[in-house]
């Protein structure tokens, strides 16, 4: 069991706590056969992350996934998951991004893995010294939901002062920060979903 370690009560388990600094992940196996334990690799590594890091009593299990791992992740998440609540898609107001996100969704809705909905991330740009906001990209997220049908659950600007409290491992959590008011209605938008989730279950 592998004991999980995060500030503020957010515990994480990542590949980058068993590597030295700036080592890449390294997977030994014969070359010929990449393609066969490359996968076989990565879903025991998904396995034990899921089952063997002891995470306690946590209100919630979140797996980042990162870009074009659509193909073959969900499906053994949803293996070692029977009752998982949902996905969630985070995408980039770009067109290019869209298509990946039409790709994912259709792909998880075939898996019967409900899709909560859509977060725009790097949406807007905020000053750090005005506050004002501006677009980055021209995309239009708000009519691809609309075409997939999934709520918009939220838009989170670039926000360097974020940033960089980040970078430095002391989060900013002034509750009044705009930009930390924008992921506080996303998380209650959520929320409110899988308690309406619940809440059917209960109902059938």
């Amino acid at each position: 069991a592998i004991p999980p370690v995060g500030p503020l009560g957010i515990k994480v388990g990542s590949m980058d706590f068993f590597l030295d600094e700036l080592a890449p992940v390294r997977w030994k196996g014969p070359m010929d056969l990449s393609p066969v334990w490359l996968g076989l690799m990565e879903m025991n590594v998904i396995r034990e992350f899921i089952a063997d890091i002891v995470w306690g009593d946590v209100d919630y299990l979140l797996t980042d996934l990162p870009p074009g791992a659509a193909a073959d992740k969900p499906p053994v998440i949803a293996g070692f998951i029977p009752d998982l609540d949902g996905a969630i898609v985070v995408t980039t107001p770009s067109e290019v991004a869209s298509d990946v996100v039409r790709k994912s969704i259709a792909y998880a809705r075939d898996l019967d893995i409900n899709v909560l909905g859509v977060v725009e991330n790097m949406s807007l740009y905020r000053c750090p010294q005005c506050g004002t906001e501006s677009e980055l990209f021209e995309g239009d997220t708000e009519a691809l939901c609309r075409a997939l049908d999934l709520p918009l659950l939220g838009r989170i600007p670039f926000d360097r002062t974020l940033a960089k409290s980040f970078d430095k491992g002391a989060p900013l959590i002034e509750g009044d920060y705009p930009t930390l008011k924008r992921f506080d209605e996303i998380v209650t938008r959520i929320q409110t979903l899988l308690d309406y989730k619940k809440i059917m279950a209960r109902q059938l």
